[in-house]
C-alpha cells in the first residue's frame, strides 16, 4: 500500500511538470511541482514534528514546566524577607499553626531561638 501511494505521488508530480512547468499556483509564485512538493513535504513529516512535540512535551519537561503555577507559589522568608521557593528552602519550622519557610539554615536557626519576634507582622516589629 506504501509502495502503491508513493508511485501515485510520484506520477502526480511528473503529470503537473509536464502539464504546468510554468503556470503558477492560485496566484503564487509556485508553478505546480513546487507547489506540490512543497504540500508533500508536509503531508509526509508533519506527523512526525507532531509526534516529536508530544513525545518532548510527555516526557522530557520538568515538573516545574509541566505545572507553571506551582513555580508562582513563593514563600517569603520572616528572617530576611527574601522570597523562596517552599520546595527549595533550606529549611522549614512551624510556629502557631503556620508553617515558614528559610532561604538558609542561618535564617532557621534565628527563627527558632525567638519566633514571636519573626512570625509578628511587620508593623508590629
Amino acid at each position: 500500500m506504501a509502495v502503491q501511494g508513493l508511485a501515485f505521488t510520484d506520477y502526480l508530480r511528473f503529470w503537473l511538470v509536464a502539464h504546468f512547468p510554468n503556470d503558477s499556483v492560485l496566484g503564487t509564485g509556485y508553478n505546480g511541482a513546487l507547489s506540490f512538493d512543497y504540500m508533500s513535504t508536509w503531508v509526509e513529516f508533519g506527523p512526525w514534528f507532531y509526534w516529536l512535540a508530544v513525545e518532548y512535551i510527555l516526557n522530557h519537561r520538568k515538573s516545574e514546566d509541566v505545572c507553571p503555577t506551582r513555580s508562582l507559589i513563593m514563600a517569603k522568608d520572616p528572617v530576611c524577607g527574601m522570597e523562596i521557593k517552599p520546595e527549595k528552602a533550606a529549611g522549614k519550622s512551624e510556629h502557631n499553626g503556620q508553617t515558614y519557610h528559610f532561604c538558609s539554615t542561618g535564617c532557621k536557626h534565628k527563627f527558632d531561638q525567638a519566633p514571636e519576634k519573626y512570625a509578628a507582622p511587620k508593623s508590629a516589629r
